[in-house]
């Protein structure tokens, strides 16, 4: 009679198998699931070209002069951006000037022209301003030139289509002007430096100190009442009648880009009269 195997060990092998054998299988299966859902799109591609679907890349030469590209694309983007901030600038300092002046200064019927300064005369230095506004447009010798911060200089020379100006440094710059603390009147002249002198004001009528502001009296028909000229930097008792007096001009002549010209201040003529408050 055969012998007989325990059945529990039997049982036991059975199932250690079915443990082994089964996740095998499931994978299997699994794995080809997943292979079946995405042979269509490996399929399509192997078809293509593969230049089309490859990534590209960049060696470190490349990229370094990308980077230098785009540097300097950012440099010339900020170079434009400076260059319109400037521009507005200048317009905007323009526009405070004439403002300034209409404010400070309030003629009437005054006859005038604007200008714009394009250089400097080739024999002279820092005392002559060259503008773009001549004979033809009315200037004539003698006739005062203005800005915003106060009297530039008179017209010395006249061209069709330009003019040459001494400003108030210019030894052949010759003003009458006042001290508007005491109203003592006197003669500005230039000295060819960066001071003017004020001439003829009497030690008995004023008292003068520095920083006493002067202003151009109109009694000479360049200036109109009341432009600045400039103010007193040095005061001292030259003789038994006279002040010896230094003024500095208020208005900064190495920044000037526009000005008014004073063609008739106390002579205007009717057809080029503009009045305004």
């Amino acid at each position: 009679m055969p012998r007989q195997g325990n059945p529990y060990l039997i049982v036991l092998v059975i199932i250690s198998l079915i443990v082994i054998v089964l996740p095998l299988k499931l994978h299997q299966r699994l794995r080809g699931a997943i292979d079946s859902c995405f042979r269509p799109v490996n399929s399509w591609l192997m078809q293509q070209d593969p230049g089309s679907y490859e990534l590209h890349t960049i060696s470190e030469k490349e990229l370094k002069e990308e980077i230098r590209r785009l540097k300097q694309q950012n440099e010339e983007c900020r170079g434009d951006l400076e260059k319109q901030k400037d521009e507005v600038h200048r317009l905007r300092r323009i526009f405070r000037r004439f403002r300034e002046f209409r404010k400070g200064v309030k003629p009437r019927n005054v006859v005038r022209v604007a200008a714009q300064v394009i250089g400097r005369p080739l024999n002279w230095d820092k005392t002559r301003l060259m503008l773009n506004m001549g004979a033809k447009d009315g200037v004539r010798v003698n006739n005062g030139v203005v800005c915003g911060q106060g009297a530039v200089g008179t017209v010395v020379a006249v061209g069709p289509s330009v003019c040459e100006v001494a400003i108030l440094t210019d030894p052949g710059c010759v003003v009458r002007g006042r001290l508007t603390k005491s109203g003592a009147q006197g003669i500005l002249s230039g000295t060819g430096g960066e001071l003017c002198a004020f001439k003829y004001v009497r030690l008995a009528r004023a008292t003068v100190t520095v920083g006493d502001t002067v202003m151009a009296s109109g009694m000479d028909g360049i200036f109109i009442d009341g432009v600045i000229l400039g103010y007193v930097e040095h005061v001292e008792k030259g003789n038994a009648l006279f002040y010896n007096i230094r003024l500095r001009p208020h208005v900064d002549f190495d920044r000037i880009e526009s000005v008014l010209i004073l063609l008739t201040p106390g002579r205007p003529r009717h057809m080029d009269v503009e009045s305004y408050q």
